[in-house]
Formats: C-alpha cells, structure tokens, sequence
C-alpha cells in the first residue's frame, strides 16, 4: 500500500514503493503482463511512484520462456514492498525467494504458475 502523508498546503506526498520481478531461467513472459499497471500508474501520477528491478539468483541476462533476454540484479538484502515471482516450471526455485524475504517483514506476492 502506498504509504501517504501531507505536506506543506495540502499536497499530498508519496513514498517510492520498491517492486521487485524475480525472474528465472525460461520464466513465462506473461509475467510482464503486472508490470503495465505500475507503468500507466506512474504516467498517471506523472511522477515514479514505482520502482521495478528485475531480479535472479545469480543476476545477469535471463532469456525467457520466449527468448526474450532480461536482464537482473542478484538477490541480496534489498527489501521490496511487493514482490512479483514470476512463472516458472521449476516450484523449488519459489523457495529460494520465500526464504530470502522472510526477515525482512510483509511480503505480497502476486504468482502465475507455468
């Protein structure tokens, strides 16, 4: 949830909010499909409210289920207020992304299963 405060005369002041895609060799490209919502969102707002990273186990270009290559940032302690997992044929790579987040608080996970 966007997190809202106000500022001088009543404009209201927005938070970035951090989404993170994690990704995975041959992940299915209708994964992409949640991004269009923080892209029209931020054209909207006329500002970037959204922050999108791409992110893999090791980082680095990942082609996808259709030969599209994407290029990622490996885990590490960034914090993300909603992830997005990415559809994979492989559940126990979920695992790796569950066990990563679970220390850092809240979690939102939107999900589509290959």
């Amino acid at each position: 949830m966007l997190e809202l405060r106000i500022a001088d005369q009543g404009w209201w002041e927005v938070s970035l909010q951090r989404i993170g895609v994690v990704t995975f060799p041959g992940f299915h490209v209708v994964s992409f499909a949640a991004l269009s919502l923080f892209e029209v969102a931020n054209s909207e707002f006329g500002e970037r409210r959204y922050d999108v990273h791409f992110v893999s186990e090791t980082g680095g270009p990942l082609r996808t289920s259709a030969g599209l290559l994407v290029e990622t940032e490996p885990f590490d302690d960034s914090v993300f207020d909603t992830l997005i997992i990415g559809g994979s044929t492989e559940p126990s790579l979920m695992r790796i992304v569950l066990d990563q987040q679970d220390s850092h608080g809240p979690l939102t996970i939107l999900m589509k299963r290959g």
